[in-house]
């Protein structure tokens, strides 16, 4: 799927159930700057397409680090939230705060509290 494909069905306004099926087609495999796309729409997805974009942000580091400076921007509230998300989102979070610790000697973020 191309970039313009993955933009226009996440847009606002599209159908939920074409949404959904691009959000559960795992786009975070296809190489494109899925996390920005994806929590572009975070504020309008109805629950169970956040719901799946939000695993789908979880799924590496780099995207669970853009889901990090989103919760510390507001872009992302918490209470969106399943437990399940927010004890997978603490363990990744401190699997990159412990490789940051590593790599620079230092924690270079202090993460937001979820």
């Amino acid at each position: 799927m191309r970039r313009e494909q993955l933009t226009k069905y996440l847009a606002k306004g599209m159908d939920a159930e074409l949404q959904w099926a691009r959000l559960a087609g795992s786009p975070t495999s296809i190489g494109l700057d899925v996390p920005t796309l994806l929590l572009s729409g975070m504020d309008y997805y109805p629950a169970t397409n956040r719901k799946l974009a939000l695993n789908g942000l979880l799924r590496s580091d780099r995207e669970v680090t853009a889901l990090l400076d989103a919760l510390e921007q507001g872009k992302v509230k918490a209470t969106w939230f399943s437990e399940e998300q927010k004890k997978a989102l603490r363990e990744c979070k401190m699997r990159i705060c412990a490789g940051g610790q590593q790599a620079a000697g230092t924690n270079h973020r202090a993460p937001p509290t979820i």
